[in-house]
């Protein structure tokens, strides 16, 4: 359930989640590899790899994000003119 909500935060580019979304998915993924340690199977390794791609497709987006954030003018006034 918290990757669902976690998963929707993100399509909707709530910056907040980009950082709870690489940590849950990271920690996720480890308790998956000391589950297959503990009881191999094929699936969690897929499910592993999941949440890595998740994990690395977060990151550059919210890389992304940051540096639109950046490079994105800020306008103050009315008059449509930029403020030091």
């Amino acid at each position: 359930m918290i990757k669902v909500g976690l998963v929707y935060a993100l399509l909707k580019d709530k910056r907040w989640a980009f950082p709870w979304a690489i940590g849950i998915f990271t920690a996720f993924g480890i308790y998956q590899i000391y589950r297959y340690f503990v009881q191999p199977s094929g699936w969690l390794i897929a499910l592993t790899m999941l949440d890595v791609i998740v994990i690395a497709l977060a990151w550059a987006e919210w890389q992304r994000l940051s540096g639109a954030a950046v490079a994105a003018p800020a306008h103050h006034g009315s008059s449509g003119t930029q403020t030091p």
